[in-house]
């Protein structure tokens, strides 16, 4: 039987990564990628039962642009959930 403890653990994973190219404000150009992700079947998933969704900005060295890694936590049953529906 598992205890209370493993029960209430989340897990932090990446849901959906957006490579940019070299723009004078990234964050402004990312938007409109972000917002149609959040549309899409899996992102309606993460937005209505990921927690603590989140995105990270990093260089993407072989196109000299960015790349935008999305996050969410989920408790177990959801993560198992996401990854039967999405993979």
């Amino acid at each position: 039987m598992a205890n209370i403890s493993e029960l209430n653990q989340f897990h932090r994973i990446v849901v959906h990564k957006i490579k940019l190219s070299d723009v004078e404000d990234p964050d402004l150009y990312v938007a409109e990628p972000i917002y149609q992700w959040q549309q899409t079947p899996q992102g309606m998933f993460v937005m209505n039962h990921g927690q603590d969704v989140s995105w990270k900005r990093e260089m993407d060295m072989s196109t000299m642009g960015y790349a935008y890694s999305i996050l969410a936590k989920f408790e177990p049953k959801k993560l198992t959930e996401y990854y039967l529906k999405f993979g």
